[in-house]
């Protein structure tokens, strides 16, 4: 369970980005985080992951303090695909999700055989063992994201966090992207915490949904009761209709 307490954040001197973030997800749970762009999405994942550190407030893992755990206790725990995954070499997907495994061992110790299993079961897992020699330049933004994801696997970690995952993929690669993510909560009970700014598909795929606006939770709950149209219209400032069996939302 990951859970951010009475959460505020500030870059530099500036003003707050974060102000009073509650939240709480649970072991196998799907919560999605909607909100304008600048709202503090991003950072509000990037404080959860642990590679920011709150000004006030904490994040709790499994009930302790995350600031307590040092990084690979951390990673065992959670792992963080960023809207945009850099790397300084051209490694090839299989090196990309061995990476995963710095949590579990030593640099020199990730091509041993059991670290191997895991890797190819990681990529077996995330529809993307058929890569495992392309290089990531090579790669196409559906493919990329199928490696991160086997990256993140690797690391055997409880809850995933995603920065828009979907962000550069087509209408196909991001309705694959979601359905291989339903699938690893389903089946492997993998807790997702996911921003996107789809609001048709938070809709379809988040049992749970928080609305955030100004750096603070406008509202949270399911997903029909925090994505209706006067929700909607007061946190993006459009007016919307909504039709909650199709769990279409469209801007009039």
């Amino acid at each position: 369970m990951i859970q951010a307490r009475d959460l505020w954040f500030s870059y530099r001197r500036g003003p707050p980005v974060l102000k009073g973030i509650d939240i709480t997800v649970k072991d196998g749970g799907m919560l999605g985080i909607v909100g304008p762009n600048g709202s503090g999405k991003s950072t509000l994942l990037r404080c959860l992951s642990g590679v920011l550190r709150p000004r006030k407030g904490e994040v709790l893992l499994d009930g302790a303090p995350m600031e307590g755990l040092g990084p690979r206790v951390v990673a065992r725990k959670v792992s963080f695909l960023e809207q945009d995954s850099h790397y300084g070499f051209d490694y090839t997907a299989w090196e990309i999700a061995s990476t995963g495994r710095y949590a579990h061992s030593r640099f020199l110790d990730w091509g041993d055989a059991a670290h191997a299993r895991v890797v190819e079961d990681s990529l077996r897992d995330a529809g993307a063992l058929h890569l495992k020699d392309r290089l990531y330049s090579e790669l196409s933004g559906g493919e990329r994201q199928r490696v991160n994801i086997a990256r993140c696997l690797a690391q055997g970690a409880t809850t995933m966090l995603l920065d828009e995952p979907t962000h550069d993929l087509d209408i196909a690669g991001s309705r694959d992207l979601m359905d291989l993510i339903v699938r690893l909560n389903s089946e492997k009970g993998i807790a997702v915490v996911s921003v996107t700014h789809d609001l048709g598909t938070a809709f379809r795929t988040f049992p749970e949904i928080a609305m955030v606006h100004r750096g603070a939770i406008m509202e949270i709950g399911s997903a029909s009761s925090t994505l209706t149209e006067d929700n909607i219209r007061r946190c993006f400032e459009v007016p919307v209709s909504v039709d909650g069996e199709k769990g279409t939302i469209v801007v009039l």
